[in-house]
């Protein structure tokens, strides 16, 4: 049975382990935009001798020969390929296209997510103030941060809007409480979490204080968070155990120069090159800040902060992701598309929507 929708808006996108591109839309449910599929190479249909057709990170990707990956999931280089395709025919993985609610099979302007090593996927459910775990292959979710029933609150046991959302790894919960103005940690089982970031309903620019943080990432070998903090233009860092964070980045007011952030909405951690990606939300673009560096480099989208809906621009961007051979990929939203900008290059190619349009999407209902 397949299904058809019509949907505006490209939310927000992540990798799971099976090195494909999960992205969601301004709607009530979830689309994976690519098959499980049990084979890692396919065969070509191009009609290209020296290419050989790989199925990885949800592209189909042409690879030199020369320049196939000894082991996928290892950044062996850049990309070199030739030809992009996007996977037409997307699944349903969670929710109910065009139904927002909050009971445990429905979900209300999902914003970010993330997945644990068995695929599990983590939803931050916004508009429901709460984190739903999604089990693979399941009809339902389950609340594992804030409440149930969708309802907000300031007590240790809510969650205001949520935005962000990581994991450690112990399973434990990590959530950008954005109109709470703090993180929350949520152990597995938990009924309430544990402030590690922020004060609960107090914002602004001291460095204990965070004021509505949004995305979230953490460096897996030393366990530091970096937050997006929005309204302070910066990112800031916290190390375990610490009650007050370090600027890393930004932290000069909103702006587009070098030393300045603009509503930073999403935030990665890039391990090989020990840098920070940056999404400015208010500057239309994408900036890497090496961590120690008192600038930032522009990556992608306007350098003067301007929208716009030609390949080199963005508008109103609300996520992103990067592969391993640290390509990234956008959710530029309110251009209704997902730009793909290949490592070292400004210049993005459309993988998923029309720019400017409502798209239509043909996907197949709880089948993965």
């Amino acid at each position: 049975m397949s299904t058809t929708t019509w949907v505006q808006q490209f939310h927000a996108m992540a990798w799971n382990n099976y090195d494909e591109l999960v992205n969601w839309l301004n709607s009530a449910s979830l689309i994976s935009c690519l098959r499980l599929l049990p084979m890692l190479f396919c065969t070509c249909r191009t009609g290209l001798k020296e290419y050989t057709c790989v199925h990885v990170l949800g592209l189909l990707m042409l690879w030199g020969s020369q320049h196939m990956p000894q082991s996928i999931g290892k950044r062996k280089g850049k990309v070199t390929g030739t030809s992009f395709r996007w996977e037409p025919a997307g699944i349903t993985v969670a929710g109910t296209t065009g139904v927002a609610g909050v009971s445990q099979d429905l979900l209300n302007l999902p914003y970010t997510l993330a997945f644990d090593s068995t695929n599990s996927l983590y939803i931050c459910d916004h508009f429901n103030s709460r984190i739903q775990k999604w089990v693979l292959g399941a009809s339902n979710g389950t609340t594992v941060a804030g409440q149930p029933n969708g309802a907000l609150g300031s007590s240790a046991a809510h969650l205001y809007r949520p935005a962000g959302i990581a994991l450690d790894s112990n399973g434990n919960v990590l959530v950008g409480d954005t109109y709470n103005h703090r993180v929350q940690m949520w152990q597995q089982g938990a009924s309430s979490g544990t402030t590690i970031a922020g004060a609960t309903g107090s914002f602004g620019l001291p460095n204990d204080r965070l004021y509505n943080p949004f995305g979230i990432a953490r460096d897996p070998r030393t366990g530091a968070l970096y937050i997006a903090d929005r309204e302070n233009h910066r990112v800031m860092s916290y190390l375990p155990g610490s009650s007050s964070g370090t600027v890393v980045a930004g932290g000069n007011g909103p702006g587009v120069k070098n030393t300045q952030l603009y509503l930073p909405i999403a935030v990665r951690f890039d391990m090989s090159t020990e840098s920070l990606v940056i999404l400015n939300y208010g500057a239309n673009n994408i900036v890497r800040w090496k961590l120690g560096e008192s600038n930032g480099t522009h990556v992608a989208g306007n350098i003067h902060g301007g929208s716009g809906v030609t390949s080199m621009h963005l508008n109103g961007p609300v996520d992103m992701v990067l592969d391993h051979w640290g390509n990234i990929y956008v959710a530029d939203t309110n251009n209704h598309r997902i730009q793909f900008f290949k490592a070292g290059e400004t210049n993005g190619t459309t993988l998923a929507g029309i720019t400017g349009a409502i798209v239509k999407v043909t996907f197949h209902e709880n089948k993965i």
